[in-house]
C-alpha cells in the first residue's frame, strides 16, 4: 500500500553536528559530519564534486572522488528514514534546510521587519535566531580545520548580523543601557562602521562616561582615516563637537538613526550613460548577473574574465542595469575602438563629457592631460558611481594603470571590467565566466535554449530535435556568439548538416549580425582578435599545443611547445612564460584538481581549430606530432614502472589523468604503424585498465594493436612493454580463440624463449599467463608464482588460485590464498593488491553466509579502491555491502543502497570477475530479498522478474548472475505458492545442462550448487511427479558443493528445513546419507545424473 514520503532530514551544525530526523541522530564518523558542514555552506546550491572533494580530503585526496563522494553519500543517506542528500547534474545538496539556512532567514527578516520600524518585531525574530546556537560551531570538525574556520566565519557573521538587529532595536526604542554591550561588540567587530560607534558614544554619554564616548570617536577616526582615506560622518562630528563643549549635553530625546539627508548634500539624480536597452533576454546568466552584483556589493573592482564570444559585454550591461545594483550613476566606457594604452583615459573622459584638448608632446600638453584626468575624477566624484570598462585586453595596461588612478582617487567608485586578459592590479576580483551548458537539470540548458530561439527567429517551422541540438552547442563549445552564428545557418540548413559541416566551423560561422562590432561578424574574426594580441613565441606555442586533443601540463607543453628542442626535465622558463601569455589572453583555461602536483591547461574546441590550422600554416604538423609522440613515449616510461609497490596510486592517478591523449596517441601510433609509440603506450594503458577492473578496453584495441605491430621487431627497451601488452591481451580474452588472441599468444611465447630478454617479474607473469592456457601447467605455474620473490607475481599467482579455489567451491582453500596475498600486499604496499584480495575474502565470507566478516573486508577494501578508481570494482562492492547489511538485518539500509543501484546512471559493471551486467537488475534482485525477509512475497516475486528484464540480452542467459536471479525465483515462487514456479524451475534446467555443454570442463561450483539448491526444492514440493528423493538428494548435494549463501532466500537451510516439515527428518537424513558417501569428486557428475532424469513438468 502506498506510503507518504517521510519529511526531509535537517542538518544542524550551529554547535555539535548532527542531524534531526525529527530527533537527533548522533553522528561519529569525521567525515560524515564534514560532508553534512560543506553541504550546509552551500546554502540549499549543489555543492560541486571539486569542491567537495577539497573540502573533505583536503591533504591527500581519493584518486576518483566522484566514487569516493558517491560512497560517502550513500553512508550518510543510510543514517536518516527522511530524505537528506540529493543529487545534482554537478555534485549534491541538501534536500532540506539547515539550521544554519535557518539562521540567515530570520536574520534577513529580522532585519527586514526593522527597517520597516517594527522594532519589536525584529528583535523577536533576531533572539529566535540566536536561540538556533547550541554551542560553538566546528568544535567537532578537528580534522578539517580549513571547514572548521569556514563555519565558524559563516556562523560569527550571522551572530553579528543578529546581534546587529538587537543593537538597533534597542536604539529605535530608546533602550541604550540594553544597547550599551552590544554596541560594545559591534564597534569591536567593525572598527570602521559609523552607526555602531555613533551609538556607542550615545550609550557612553547616556551613562555618564563622556571620556569613553570621546575616545570612541578618536579611535573611529583614525580608522576611517588608515582603512578608507576618508572622515566621520557628520553625525558623528556633530556628537563629538557637542561633548566637547558641553559635557551635559541632553541626550535623553529618543535617537534616531543618521542619514546623509539630514547631514550632507542631497543625493544627485540617478545619472546613466552608455546603456543600452537589451533586443531580447539574457540566457544561462541569472547566477552570473547576481554574483557580480554581490561581488560590486563590497569589491571596488571586479573583471569578467573570458574569451572572445562569450557575451562579456551583454553580461556587463545586464548587471550594470540590475535593480539591486548599490550606484546612483553608471558610466559605461567602449575601449574596443581605441588602439592604444594612452587612449583610454581620453575613452573615459569623451563618455563622461570631460573635454581632453592634447595631442603634442610639449609641457603644455602633459599639463592640459593632467587637467583632464582631474576633471574625470571630480565627476565621477559626484556621486556613486559605477564604471564599466568593456573590451579592456588590447589596451590591458593602460587599463589597469587608469583603473587604479581613479579608484584611488574616488572613494565612492566602482569599477567592472570585461576583459580577455586580468588588468593584474592590486584588489582586482576576478569572474570567470564559463560557457553555457547545454543540459541542465536533465532538461534543455541556457546553450540549448538560445539555438532554439535563435534559430526559431530566422525559420519557424524548422525542426530542432533536442538532442541533436544538445549535441551540436557542445561541440560549439557553449560560446554564445558560435551558437548564434550557427542557429542563423538554420535558415537555410538542418541542424545535422550544420553539425556535419563543423569541421570547417570558421567558413560555415559566418555572416553574423551586421550590427555587431567587426570582431564579433565571424567565429574566426574572434578567435583571430586574441591571436593578433599575441607574441610570435606565444602564437607558436599555441599553435602547437593545437595537437593536444585533451588537456595537458606543463611538462606536455615544454616538449611539444619547443617541438621536443626541451625536455620534460629541463628547467626552462620559456614555455611557463608563454602559457601565463595565453592563459592571459584567455586562449587557455587552467584548472587544478584537488591534490594535483601540477595544473591543467585546456583550450575551447574552437580555439583549437583556429590554432590547427595555424599550424599546418607552418608547415609544422609532422614536427609537432613526433614531438607529442616523445612525450608520451616519456611519459610511459616515467610512470609504468610505479603501476605496482608504492608509487601506484600516483601513477595510476597520472595516467588516468592523460588517458585520454595517450588513446589518442596510440590510435596516432596505430595509424601510422609506429611500433616504437604503440608499445609502450597501449602497454601503460593495458595495465592501467586492468588495474581499475576497466577489462573491455583491453579487447577492443587488441585488434588494430595486433595487426598494426605485424612484422615489427620489438628492441630491447620494449621488450618488457611488449610482454606485458601481450599477456593481458592474452589474460582479457582468457578462452578465445579469435585471430588477435592467437597473435599474441605466439608473440607472447617468442619473447618468453629470447634467453635474457625480459626482465624477472615481467618473465615470471608472462609464464603465469602462458601456463593458465594449458589446464596440465595450471597448477604448475601457479605454486611456483606462490613463491616468486616478486611481490605483484606472488599477489596475482594467490589471487588467481584463491578464485579457482572459490569456482570449486573450496572455500577454506581459497581463504588461505586471499589471505597470503593480503599480507604480500601490505607488505609491498600495493592498494591495488590489499584491495583485490580483501574482496575476494569479503565475498568468500558473504557466499559462506557470514555477513559481518564480509562487512569487515568491505571497510578495508573501500578506500583502496577508490583511490586507484576502479569504479566498476566499486560497483561490485556496493552491491556486496548491500546483500551483507541484509543479512545482518539493516534491511532499511541495504534497500537503500539497491534502491540508489536501480536508478544508477553507472551502467553496465563487472560483476564476480569478468560479467558484464546492468547494475540496476543487481539492484532488483537485492530489493527482492529485502522484501522476502521482511515477508512479502508477492512483492519480492514482481521484483525477481524486473530483474530478469533488467538482465535483458545485456548478458548471456547463462550466465552465473542470471542463473542466479532465476534460481531467487524459483525460490520465491515456491515459498509464496506462485504457479510460476514451474515454468522457472523448467528454464532454470535448461539453462543448468546448456552451460554444462557450453562451458565444460569449466563450473563454477558454488553458483551451480544454488541453483541445485533452487531444482531439489522444487523437486520436493512436486511429491506427485515421484521425484520427492530426487529432490532431497540435489539439496543434499547442494550442501557438498558449497552452494553460495549470500542469498536469503536461497540458502540452504531455508529449504532443508521445508523439506524436513513436508517429508519428515528421516527421509531427509537418509538422503543426506547417501550424498556424503560420495567422493567430492562424484558429487557434480551425480547432480547432472539427476538432472537429466524426466519428468520435470507436467
Amino acid at each position: 500500500m502506498p506510503s507518504s514520503n517521510p519529511p526531509p532530514a535537517r542538518a544542524a551544525v550551529l554547535g555539535p553536528i548532527t542531524l534531526l530526523d525529527p530527533e537527533p541522530v548522533p553522528l561519529t564518523g569525521a567525515l560524515v559530519r564534514a560532508l553534512l558542514v560543506a553541504l550546509a555552506l552551500e546554502r540549499g546550491h549543489a555543492a560541486t564534486i571539486a569542491a567537495l572533494t577539497a573540502d573533505l580530503w583536503p591533504e591527500l585526496p581519493p584518486h576518483a572522488p566522484r566514487s569516493a563522494l558517491q560512497t560517502l553519500v550513500s553512508r550518510t543517506r543510510a543514517l536518516t528514514a527522511g530524505s537528506l542528500i540529493a543529487s545534482t547534474p554537478t555534485g549534491y545538496r541538501l534536500t532540506g534546510p539547515s539550521d544554519l539556512d535557518e539562521a540567515h532567514d530570520l536574520a534577513v527578516a529580522a532585519r527586514a521587519a526593522l527597517d520597516a520600524g517594527r522594532a519589536d518585531a525584529g528583535a523577536d525574530l533576531a533572539l529566535q535566531g540566536l536561540a538556533l546556537w547550541r554551542g560553538d560551531p566546528g568544535e567537532d570538525l578537528a580534522q578539517h580545520p580549513e571547514l572548521a574556520l569556514q563555519l565558524r566565519t559563516a556562523s560569527r557573521g550571522l551572530l553579528d548580523s543578529l546581534d546587529r538587529v538587537l543593537l538597533e532595536a534597542d536604539w529605535a526604542r530608546g533602550n541604550l543601557s540594553a544597547a550599551l554591550p552590544r554596541a560594545e561588540r559591534q564597534a569591536v567587530n567593525n572598527p570602521t562602521d559609523e552607526l555602531a560607534h555613533l551609538i556607542l558614544m550615545r550609550c557612553y554619554a547616556d551613562a555618564g562616561r563622556v571620556n569613553d564616548a570621546l575616545r570612541v570617536f578618536a579611535v573611529l577616526r583614525d580608522a576611517v582615516a588608515d582603512e578608507l582615506g576618508t572622515s566621520p560622518g557628520a553625525a558623528l562630528i556633530n556628537l563629538n563637537s557637542s561633548l566637547l563643549q558641553d559635557p551635559q549635553t541632553d541626550l535623553n530625546a529618543p535617537p534616531a538613526p543618521p542619514t546623509t539627508a539630514a547631514t550632507g548634500p542631497q543625493t544627485p539624480a540617478a545619472r546613466h550613460i552608455g546603456l543600452r536597452t537589451p533586443p531580447n533576454a539574457l540566457l544561462g546568466r541569472d547566477h552570473d548577473v547576481a554574483h557580480l552584483v554581490e561581488a560590486l556589493g563590497r569589491e571596488r573592482l571586479v573583471t569578467i574574465l573570458g574569451p572572445g564570444g562569450l557575451g562579456k559585454t551583454r553580461l556587463a550591461q545586464a548587471v550594470a542595469q540590475h535593480e539591486s545594483l548599490d550606484a546612483q550613476a553608471v558610466v559605461v566606457v567602449e575601449l574596443a575602438g581605441i588602439r592604444a594604452d594612452e587612449d583610454v583615459l581620453g575613452a573615459v573622459a569623451s563618455t563622461l563629457g570631460v573635454r581632453e584638448e592634447t595631442g603634442g608632446q610639449r609641457l603644455g600638453d602633459h599639463l592640459l592631460r593632467a587637467d583632464a584626468a582631474t576633471r574625470v575624477l571630480e565627476r565621477l566624484s559626484e556621486t556613486r558611481t559605477l564604471l564599466v570598462l568593456d573590451n579592456c585586453e588590447h589596451v590591458v595596461d593602460g587599463a589597469a594603470r587608469w583603473a587604479s588612478e581613479l579608484l584611488a582617487g574616488v572613494p565612492s567608485l566602482a569599477i567592472l571590467a570585461t576583459s580577455r586578459s586580468p588588468l593584474a592590479v592590486s584588489g582586482e576580483n576576478l569572474h570567470s565566466l564559463a560557457p553555457l551548458a547545454a543540459l541542465a537539470s536533465g532538461g534543455p540548458g541556457p546553450a540549448v535554449q538560445l539555438f532554439l530561439e535563435r534559430a526559431r527567429g530566422v525559420r519557424p517551422d524548422a525542426h530542432l530535435p533536442l538532442r541533436a541540438v544538445a549535441q551540436l552547442c557542445e561541440r560549439l563549445d557553449g560560446l554564445p556568439l558560435a551558437i548564434e552564428l550557427a542557429a542563423a545557418r538554420v535558415r537555410t540548413m538542418s541542424v545535422e548538416e550544420i553539425s556535419r559541416r563543423l569541421t570547417a566551423r570558421f567558413a560555415l560561422l559566418t555572416a553574423g549580425d551586421r550590427s555587431a562590432p567587426v570582431r564579433h561578424r565571424t567565429l574566426e574574426a574572434v578567435i583571430d582578435w586574441s591571436w593578433q594580441l599575441l607574441t610570435r613565441q606565444d602564437q607558436d606555442v599555441l599553435a602547437r599545443l593545437s595537437i593536444f586533443p585533451d588537456g595537458l601540463d606543463a611538462a606536455g607543453a615544454q616538449v611539444v611547445g619547443t617541438l621536443g628542442r626541451l625536455a620534460v626535465a629541463d628547467d626552462s622558463v620559456e614555455i611557463v612564460d608563454a602559457l601565463d601569455g595565453l592563459v592571459n589572453q584567455s586562449l587557455l583555461t587552467v584548472a587544478e584538481a584537488p591534490g594535483a602536483v601540477s595544473v591543467r591547461f585546456r583550450m575551447l574546441e574552437t580555439v583549437r581549430e583556429f590554432a590547427a590550422l595555424r599550424l599546418a600554416e607552418a608547415g609544422e604538423n609532422d614536427q609537432a606530432r613526433d614531438a607529442l609522440f616523445a612525450w608520451a613515449v616519456g611519459f610511459t616510461r616515467l610512470h609504468a614502472g610505479h603501476l605496482t609497490g608504492p608509487g601506484q596510486v600516483q601513477a595510476m592517478a597520472a595516467t588516468q589523468v592523460e588517458q585520454d591523449t595517450l588513446v589518442h596517441v596510440l590510435r596516432r601510433g596505430i595509424a601510422e604503424r609506429r611500433g616504437d609509440v604503440i608499445l609502450p603506450v597501449f602497454s601503460l594503458l593495458a595495465m592501467h585498465w586492468t588495474l581499475r577492473g576497466m577489462h573491455s578496453e583491453i579487447p577492443a584495441l587488441a585488434p588494430e594493436v595486433t595487426s598494426a605491430l605485424v612484422g615489427w621487431s620489438v628492441s630491447p627497451a620494449d621488450a618488457d612493454a611488449a610482454a606485458m601488452a601481450y599477456l593481458l591481451m592474452v589474460a582479457t580474452a582468457f578462452g578465445s580463440s579469435t585471430m588477435q588472441a592467437r597473435r599474441a599468444l605466439g608473440r607472447l611465447r617468442r619473447l618468453v624463449r629470447t634467453p635474457g630478454l625480459l626482465s624477472g617479474a615481467v618473465r615470471e607473469l608472462a609464464e603465469l599467463v602462458l601456463g593458465s592456457t594449458d589446464l596440465t601447467a595450471t597448477a604448475t605455474a601457479l605454486v611456483t608464482s606462490h613463491r616468486s620473490v616478486h611481490p605483484f607475481v606472488a599477489m596475482v599467482g594467490n589471487i588467481a588460485s584463491a578464485q579457482l579455489a572459490e569456482n570449486a567451491g573450496e572455500y577454506d582453500q581459497a581463504r588461505e590464498f586471499a589471505e597470503r596475498a593480503h599480507q604480500v600486499a601490505l607488505g609491498a604496499d600495493d592498494v591495488w593488491g590489499a584491495a583485490t584480495s580483501a574482496t575476494v575474502l569479503a565475498q568468500l565470507a558473504s557466499e559462506e553466509g557470514d555477513p559481518h566478516q564480509a562487512l569487515h573486508w568491505i571497510e578495508l577494501t573501500r578506500d583502496g579502491l577508490a583511490r586507484l578508481g576502479a569504479d566498476a570494482d566499486l560497483s561490485q562492492l556496493r552491491w556486496l555491502e548491500a546483500s551483507s547489511l541484509a543479512s545482518t538485518g539493516q534491511l532499511d539500509a541495504a534497500e537503500r543502497m539497491f534502491t540508489a543501484l536501480c536508478t544508477s546512471e553507472n551502467g553496465p559493471a563487472v560483476i564476480n570477475g569478468a560479467e558484464l551486467v546492468d547494475m540496476a537488475s543487481v539492484g532488483y534482485a537485492g530489493r527482492a530479498e529485502v522484501a522476502y525477509l521482511r515477508g512479502h512475497l508477492d512483492e519480492a516475486m514482481s521484483l525477481y522478474v524486473a530483474a530478469q528484464t533488467a538482465l535483458g540480452a545485456k548478458t548471456q542467459r547463462l550466465s552465473p548472475l542470471s542463473t542466479m536471479f532465476l534460481a531467487g525465483s524459483v525460490s520465491i515462487a515456491l515459498l509464496s505458492g506462485d504457479p510460476r514456479a514451474e515454468s522457472f524451475a523448467v528454464e532454470l534446467r535448461t539453462r543448468v545442462l546448456a552451460a554444462r555443454r557450453v562451458t565444460a570442463p569449466f563450473i563454477d561450483v558454488p553458483v551451480l550448487g544454488t541453483a541445485v539448491v533452487a531444482l531439489g526444492a522444487y523437486l520436493v514440493h512436486s511429491p506427485s511427479w515421484d521425484r520427492v528423493d530426487d529432490g532431497l538428494f540435489l539439496l543434499a548435494l547442494a550442501k557438498r558443493m558449497g552452494s553460495r549463501q549470500d542469498l536469503p532466500s536461497l540458502q540452504w537451510a531455508v529449504h532443508d528445513a521445508d523439506a524436513r516439515r513436508l517429508h519428515g527428518t528421516y527421509r531427509v537424513e537418509t538422503a543426506n546419507a547417501a550424498a556424503t558417501e560420495l567422493a567430492m569428486a562424484d558429487v557434480v557428475g551425480q547432480v547432472f545424473t539427476v538432472l537429466r532424469r524426466k519428468p520435470f513438468r507436467v
